[in-house]
């Protein structure tokens, strides 16, 4: 990809970026979003209020074919079909470097705001000199060309600056605006909770499998995996290009990690293929049939490239991201984690633990951009959600109905607790379970508030308090670490939790809300789901026990529960197969 097609990309990538999260018309902005496709463009500029020669403008100045580019045209529909089909195929996703993302918190905003500022002064001379060269390029060396083109290149620099400058401004006014509307809106508005994805604060959804309309402008989570694992593995081919491999310094004459090359054939080599050549190799390297001191290696090598490439499926991964996908070590990452806070049971309607954007990508070891995690967060919200009404709360209320008595959850219960029974020998589940649990309770006393000085009463005493002692926990448990704290299984434990709790009780804060306060919901059925979640969350608080941090008493515990638990889940994949 040419330099000025880049920086023409960066430049409609961040024009794009800036108008999701705009204040105004918030339709055609979500729409725009979705700027691989021109089409999809053009019919959102009709539909919402764009004339036709407001959608012409817009498409001259910024997209048009080939036949009609004008001058001063930033992208043609070719170039950006060319792009869909980079991002589709190798996972090419064009960076947003401007902080287009509203907070929360002010002083995220002004830290946004600044680079914002910085980063206008910085690229707009190299993105204005790039588009300069780019319009030479395309238009040839004439003399008209040459007095064009700068003031091309300076334009679209501009435009950049104006870009960076009024993100810089959208984003300090909005996260400002955030700042003060959250704690109005728990006050007087009750069932709002910040969204992520949309990066505002509105309604969750509490009707089973229901899902966030912005989700449809985004391709499956699977669809994504492969997206992060292309540009991790470019990224990864990008930083050993300029290493050099010595093989007369190395035991062995290949890379075993090149699997086509273990097996000496073609990336695009037929099944057949593959197969024959195994076999060959085989009867080459077999440690019986030859005496080399290297046939052994040799022999595991041809081995393990064969079970990759031979299998449909994990030669596709392979091919997508190398050795590392095949192995999936994120999703070993993720099951460790998984099973320290509760294992699978739990973490269906906990969700997972991630402290964060940047500890995702190095738990999962892909190359997500800040779009597919938020993406990611809500589908996992979501499950989250249907998770707690289909498992735990309809069989309290289905139970409840059945016998008639309002205080009666009989046989619902029954199951709800069996069902704990089996999980809470698993890592860290009874403290999970109090957490969640307490948790639960306060979203149900926030619920049955009458007024608005009810809840301030009740962030005052009980949810302010309880949110400071949470921080205070976590900026100690980080104060603390040094060096040794990473060889010290115990001292990981504490930190693992510290950081990690807080985002287990916004889950579980999120799907409460969801289920309970959703306005679309009939108040009988808000009432009923607010009795059955009280019960529920009643029984985690008994069958709970709050965190009292890890000793060397308590690590052989957690860790033989870990041990089981693991093999449990082997026995279980080996069962499946």
């Amino acid at each position: 990809m040419s330099s000025g097609l880049s920086a023409r990309r960066l430049i409609l990538q961040q024009l794009t970026a800036v108008a999701q999260y705009s204040p105004f018309r918030p339709v055609l902005a979500a729409m725009l979003a979705n700027h691989t496709a021109a089409s999809t463009m053009t019919a959102s500029l009709n539909d919402h209020g764009g004339s036709k020669s407001k959608s012409s403008w817009f498409r001259i100045s910024l997209i048009s074919p080939e036949s009609s580019r004008g001058t001063f045209t930033l992208m043609t529909e070719e170039e950006m079909e060319y792009l869909r089909r980079r991002r589709e195929e190798d996972g090419d996703e064009a960076r947003v470097v401007l902080s287009t993302r509203p907070a929360k918190s002010l002083m995220k905003g002004l830290a946004g705001c600044a680079l914002n500022l910085f980063l206008s002064f910085l690229l707009s001379p190299l993105l204005a000199l790039s588009v300069s060269l780019e319009a030479v390029r395309l238009s040839g060396a004439r003399p008209v060309t040459l007095v064009v083109a700068p003031i091309v290149g300076l334009t679209w620099g501009t435009v950049f600056v104006v870009i960076a400058w009024y993100a810089a401004l959208q984003q300090l006014v909005m996260c400002a605006f955030y700042q003060m509307q959250g704690p109005l809106l728990f006050l007087f508005r009750i069932g709002y909770c910040w969204n992520e994805l949309a990066c505002r604060y509105e309604h969750p959804s509490g009707v089973f499998g229901c899902a966030h309309p912005l989700l449809a402008m985004y391709a499956s989570e699977e669809k994504l995996r492969e997206r992060a694992m292309k540009r991790e593995s470019r990224r990864r081919r990008n930083e050993k290009r300029g290493v050099t491999y010595d093989r007369s310094k190395s035991g062995k004459g290949m890379n075993e990690n090149d699997y086509y090359a273990v097996l000496g054939v073609e990336r695009d080599a037929t099944p057949r293929q593959i197969k024959e050549a195994y076999n060959r190799l085989v009867l080459e390297v077999h440690p019986d049939k030859n005496p080399s001191k290297s046939a052994a290696s040799h022999f595991d090598a041809v081995t393990k490239a064969y079970r990759v490439l031979g299998n449909a499926e994990r030669r596709r991964k392979y091919d997508i991201g190398g050795t590392s996908v095949v192995e999936d070590l994120g999703e070993k990452k993720r099951d460790a984690v998984r099973a320290l806070f509760g294992g699978d049971a739990l973490h269906a309607i906990v969700g997972d633990v991630k402290t964060g954007n940047f500890s995702q990508r190095v738990v999962d070891g892909l190359d997500w951009t800040q779009e597919e995690l938020a993406v990611c967060r809500q589908r996992m919200l979501e499950r989250c959600r249907d998770e707690l009404l289909t498992s735990f709360l309809e069989p309290l209320q289905k139970s409840r109905e059945n016998s008639g008595n309002s205080n009666n959850n009989g046989a619902g219960l029954t199951e709800v607790k069996k069902r704990l029974q089996r999980l809470l020998n698993t890592g860290l589940a009874k403290e999970v379970l109090s957490a969640v649990g307490q948790e639960y309770m306060r979203v149900v006393r926030y619920s049955e508030a009458m007024n608005s000085l009810q809840r301030l009463e009740l962030f005052l005493k009980v949810i302010a308090p309880h949110r400071a002692r949470r921080k205070l926990d976590k900026w100690r448990s980080l104060g603390r670490i040094r060096q040794h704290t990473f060889k010290d299984s115990a001292a990981m434990v504490d930190l693992a939790w510290y950081t990690s709790v807080e985002e287990l009780e916004s889950t579980a804060w999120w799907v409460a809300t969801a289920t309970l306060l959703d306005p679309q919901l009939p108040v009988e059925e808000r009432q009923r789901r607010r009795d059955a979640l009280r019960v529920l969350a009643e029984t985690f608080i008994v069958y709970g026990q709050a965190y009292k941090g890890a000793n060397r008493q308590t690590m052989d515990t957690l860790m033989n529960s870990l041990r089981d638990y693991n093999q449990q889940q082997q026995q279980r994949k080996r069962d499946d197969q």
